[in-house]
């Protein structure tokens, strides 16, 4: 060694996230969160820290549950196998090789059943949501397409893949959901 100090930022991850957004109007809902609309669902994540390169960003699909096992291998620990999320660090290192497909969107509301809803997004990206009262919705969310969810595109048929990704994504747990997420 040769006895100078490490400077603390050269070691040090900073990470800076948020809950999710209310809604102000859009998709004609005045003053809620809590939907499966893109408004709703997505959070900032931003992270600095050593070996993640400066102003990198991506479009892979990341959750809430990742921050523990991420924060584990930060640290220097490993986070139990009964975990369901993924250290981000392979996406922040741009070393992933593979990566999830595919999440579930889920909001099961105790005091007003109807509201309750499972639906999936995919990183092609595309949406699909099974409303408890029995209604859907289909989204395409490409940039030249249907990125606002303006137009539902829901029909039996168009749906019948996402369907079944949803099915197996609401009845996993730990291990399984890596198989059910892609990747």
């Amino acid at each position: 060694m040769t006895g100078e100090p490490i400077p603390l930022i050269d070691n040090t991850y900073i990470v800076f996230t948020s809950d999710n957004g209310w809604h102000h109007g859009e998709h004609r809902i005045p003053d809620r969160k809590e939907q499966p609309y893109e408004e709703s669902i997505h959070m900032p994540l931003v992270i600095r820290g050593p070996g993640i390169a400066a102003g990198a960003t991506t479009d892979k699909l990341a959750l809430n549950i990742d921050f523990y096992p991420t924060f584990a291998e930060l640290g220097g620990a490993t986070a139990s196998s009964k975990v369901d999320g993924r250290s981000l660090l392979p996406v922040l290192k741009g070393t992933a090789s593979t990566w999830r497909d595919a999440i579930l969107l889920e909001k099961r509301h105790k005091t007003k059943p109807g509201q309750s809803y499972f639906g999936v997004l995919t990183s092609e990206p595309r949406k699909y949501v099974e409303y408890q009262n029995g209604e859907r919705e289909l989204y395409n969310l490409r940039v030249d397409r249907d990125p606002y969810e303006l137009e539902n595109r829901y029909s039996g048929t168009r749906a019948a893949d996402l369907k079944a990704r949803l099915n197996d994504l609401k009845t996993c747990a730990g291990a399984t959901c890596r198989s059910a997420e892609g990747g």
